[in-house]
């Protein structure tokens, strides 16, 4: 037998890739709820390490910057969603006026 009888069909292979790509795409679905977090936590190391890296050059070791760092981020997230609740709540209560 030569090494091109042994070959598979191409329909043969092109449904195996079918199925496999049906089966990557729905275990990518159903793990969603923990891949989205990982790849936002990856994301805001990349974004934060920066920042981590000054601090620590200013002379304070690496976990009370990283710590501090989280800290300011968490203040100003926390800060925003004040001021987008504040903003929603404001125009809430103004929107019968707008009727």
């Amino acid at each position: 037998m030569t090494a091109s009888s042994r070959e598979w069909p191409r329909s043969i292979l092109t449904a195996a890739a079918l199925v496999i790509l049906v089966a990557v795409v729905g275990i990518l679905y159903w793990a969603q709820l923990v891949l989205i977090p990982l790849a936002a936590a990856g994301f805001l190391t990349f974004l934060l390490t920066p920042v981590v890296e000054r601090i620590q050059r200013s002379g304070l070791p690496r976990v009370p910057a990283v710590i501090a760092v989280v800290a300011l981020v968490g203040l100003l997230l926390g800060g925003l969603g004040w001021l987008v609740a504040s903003q929603v709540d404001s125009l809430m209560a103004e929107l019968p006026q707008y009727r």
